[in-house]
């Protein structure tokens, strides 16, 4: 139990099965096994590294290394929350054990860096129901970014074309720089995706739709992974250069 999950178990959100805190802006969801726990901290949903951790059959350890190797690339997606648990310390010297807090995207960009195994495969499909879940009981809709997850799909689908042609660059990075693409193309410096304006928001959704259909035309096509990403990049800088005028107003 961690300070950050403590809550008053009296007050529940009627037919939502969400737990309201009342000295805290943090709410849980009820567990059961068909639903991943979640919390909700100042209206972000978000997953706890544990969690994760447990459901891919992983130490923490492990899971929280991988997270600190990549900490610039998830503070580029969403901020990146640590905490320290309280009760029994596990990572040895005295120290409490930290985690960290992770939002939808970032969890799902943590799962791209694991082999797409049918247990990956499973934990995407719970996480997606879970923060739907979570969007359909509580009202945070916008810190949800729509085609993200279809996008990183088919970067996934270029990566193994890419793999198939010899290269050997890892999966992850493809989908480090579709990111890095997106928002170079709508003007975002890294980490300003969780304060976006309601014109950032939706340049950045029609961004994520067009790389996607652009990387999944461009497969379908026939053409390489590197002519499909150059089409994305074409066309997202395309689409970027007449959103001046809403990009602008942001």
């Amino acid at each position: 139990m961690t300070t950050e999950h403590t809550m008053n178990n009296k007050t529940k959100t009627a037919g939502t099965g969400i737990r309201a805190a009342e000295k805290s802006t943090l709410c849980k969801l009820d567990y059961t096994p068909e639903a991943l726990p979640l919390v909700v901290a100042k209206d972000m949903a978000r997953v706890d590294s544990r969690i994760l951790a447990g459901q891919l059959g992983v130490q923490h350890r492990s899971t929280f290394a991988l997270i600190l190797q990549y900490e610039n690339e998830l503070q580029e997606i969403d901020q990146l929350r640590f905490k320290n648990a309280d009760g029994k310390r596990t990572q040895g010297g005295g120290n409490a054990e930290r985690y960290a807090l992770l939002s939808e995207d970032q969890a799902f960009f943590l799962l791209t860096l694991s082999r797409n195994t049918k247990n990956v495969v499973r934990l995407k499909m719970r996480l997606v129901q879970a923060f739907r879940r979570v969007r359909d009981n509580v009202e945070i809709s916008k810190d949800y970014l729509p085609f993200y997850h279809q996008l990183h799909e088919g970067v996934r689908h270029l990566a193994e074309a890419a793999h198939a042609a010899g290269s050997t660059t890892p999966e992850r990075i493809f989908h480090v720089n579709m990111n890095r693409l997106v928002n170079s193309a709508v003007g975002l410096a890294s980490g300003e995706r969780s304060n976006l304006t309601p014109q950032q928001r939706i340049a950045v959704t029609a961004a994520n739709f067009i790389v996607q259909k652009a990387i999944q035309q461009a497969l379908e096509s026939g053409a390489d992974h590197h002519s499909a990403y150059l089409e994305a990049k074409r066309q997202v800088e395309h689409y970027a250069s007449g959103a001046h005028l809403l990009l602008d107003a942001a």
